[in-house]
């Protein structure tokens, strides 16, 4: 076979699938059309709504298990600690430094009384 035969075989291919898309198409259309004459618009709301609450209430239980499983983890914990010992040691530090620049001031002022 021919590199031209094949993608002449190839491009019969596409155009049969595209057809039998459109085919299909049209047969389940009016297949809906058929059924629309049954269809209860209310039952069909009454039934997705309560999908829709039952699958919603079950993502809020799932995230809630997984927030509770992360609070409790040992790594958070840890973290958590961990944080708060350096955030103590940070706002230690900054006293440290306070103190210091005021002592600085204090000394240059002295010094400058000394001279002046």
């Amino acid at each position: 076979m021919t590199v031209q035969t094949k993608v002449q075989a190839k491009s019969r291919e596409a155009l049969h699938a595209a057809l039998g898309l459109g085919d299909l198409a049209v047969e389940k259309t009016r297949g809906f059309a058929g059924g629309l004459r049954d269809f209860d618009f209310q039952k069909f709301a009454t039934t997705r709504q309560r999908k829709f609450t039952k699958t919603y209430n079950g993502l809020v239980k799932r995230g809630a298990a997984l927030t509770s499983g992360v609070k409790r983890s040992a790594p958070v914990k840890r973290a958590s600690e961990e944080t708060k010992v350096a955030r103590r040691q940070v706002k230690t530090a900054a006293r440290r430094v306070k103190k210091a620049a005021v002592a600085n001031a204090t000394a240059v002022r002295t010094a400058v009384e000394k001279v002046g």
